[in-house]
């Protein structure tokens, strides 16, 4: 392989998917990739996927010792991949794989793009974006001190626009509650606590369907068994897609791709930022979603039952505050985002 162009994520689903959604266009386009990312992002790529992977030995940051030195290796022997390949440019996603890769574009002169996924740049796009050729945003940035473009975060092909109809009078209503990667444990003791607040007309019109930690599946399901609500609970949902699309409304964290993802389909939502998101990014994304009408913002530090209940009694009596926030979420879909930053990569590495 010469002259690829070199994709870097770091170990994280938000770093890692976006990439490989790149990859696989650009590699549909016949052009050569090569994706390095480190052990944890490894275990996140599917087997089906042909795109060449390459390991860096990076390690944690529990021993800070071993991590620096662990950056120090993956530098070094980034210096020989240099030589091999003779990359025509790299793209890097963040994290600390990528901040390697960028010194070594610095370096050497290869052109770089960063993209970033949040509504602020994380810690190593802070420190490539001026060495960047081109910053690639998922969401649009205000008074800033570079000049960014706005592409979306790149999806799955399986998220699309999907026409948002909202249940008649009394017919069933689906209530979507995601927490992340990991499920959100303050989603499984609020949520149906708020639930229960309902009046029972209401409780019986929901159908929910709750991702949740594993240790807490059971306890969810007996809290939701003292109302008179359908519900699904599970750790882990394959069918994220079209679990969106068949919602009248999500209750979910506020990543980057969640975000995009909601959007792309078109659905109302309520975003709960993850509070220990590093430099509260959380918090900056779903701030981005509400300033395009997209849905709602509930600090988790302020949540309760009570107010949850108060969100959902609206909604499911008040509808057309869920049709306007479908439609302002449709107007910031990302479901031409992989193309465009498919474009812009190959433009900048053509000049």
């Amino acid at each position: 392989m010469k002259n690829p162009i070199i994709l870097v994520a770091g170990g994280t689903g938000g770093h890692v998917f976006p990439a490989l959604s790149l990859a696989q266009e650009l590699e549909a386009q016949g052009h050569d990739i090569l994706f390095f990312t480190d052990s944890r992002g490894a275990r996140l790529i599917p087997s089906t996927v042909a795109t060449p992977l390459k390991i860096l030995p990076l390690q944690g940051r529990r021993n800070l010792f071993i991590f620096y030195l662990s950056l120090v290796w993956c530098f070094i022997s980034g210096l020989g991949d240099i030589i091999r390949y003779r990359p025509q440019g790299i793209v890097g996603f963040g994290g600390y794989p990528a901040l390697t890769w960028g010194l070594l574009a610095g370096l050497f002169r290869i052109p770089l793009i960063i993209h970033e996924q949040n509504a602020i740049l994380g810690r190593t796009n802070r420190l490539l974006v001026h060495w960047a050729k081109s910053v690639a945003l998922t969401f649009k940035m205000e008074k800033t001190d570079f000049s960014g473009i706005h592409t979306g975060i790149p999806l799955r092909r399986d998220f699309k626009s999907v026409d948002y109809a909202l249940p008649k009078r009394r017919e069933v209503f689906h209530l979507f509650v995601v927490g992340g990667s990991q499920g959100a444990r303050i989603f499984g003791e609020i949520i149906p606590q708020a639930v229960q607040l309902l009046p029972v007309f209401l409780q019986e019109r929901l159908d929910i369907v709750q991702q949740c930690c594993a240790e807490d599946v059971e306890k969810v399901k007996k809290a939701y068994g003292k109302t008179a609500a359908k519900t699904l609970v599970s750790p882990f949902f394959s069918h994220v897609a079209e679990l969106l699309e068949n919602a009248h409304l999500v209750i979910a964290r506020a990543g980057a791709s969640t975000i995009a993802e909601v959007m792309t389909v078109g659905r109302p939502a309520l975003f709960i930022p993850f509070p220990g998101a590093q430099d509260d990014h959380q918090t900056a994304n779903a701030q981005a979603a509400v300033m395009a009408g997209g849905g709602w913002l509930f600090n988790q530090k302020i949540l309760t039952a009570e107010r949850v209940a108060s969100f959902l009694e609206r909604g499911l009596t008040c509808p057309s505050i869920l049709i306007l926030a479908a439609e302002g979420a449709r107007r910031e879909s990302h479901q031409n985002a992989t193309q465009k930053l498919s474009k812009l990569v190959l433009e900048c590495f053509a000049h």
